[in-house]
């Protein structure tokens, strides 16, 4: 059987997850040698200064979740933080 693991759920976890997978995997007959993916998130920017304001998206959102408020993603904090770099 194939794997799929969501390592933006527990980035930790991933490669041991892949090497346990790969050392316990048994042949069949739909599946000759382990096939694997991995889901993670990807943030690029023109700058590491951008990239890092970008990813506060996500991580209000997991904090959010880890709280159990079932809310939308706010990009209030990214606007408000590009308003407030054209004030200086």
């Amino acid at each position: 059987m194939p794997l799929a693991f969501a390592g933006h759920f527990s980035p930790h976890s991933t490669l041991p997850s892949l090497n346990l997978y790969r050392r316990s995997f048994k042949p069949s007959k739909v599946l000759d040698k382990p096939y694997a993916m991995v889901g993670l998130n990807v943030i690029a920017a023109e700058t590491d200064k951008e990239e890092q304001l970008i990813a506060t998206t996500p991580q209000q959102q997991f904090l959010n979740l880890m709280r159990g408020k079932d809310v939308p993603l706010n990009h209030q904090l990214i606007t408000f933080m590009k308003w407030q770099a054209t004030m200086k």
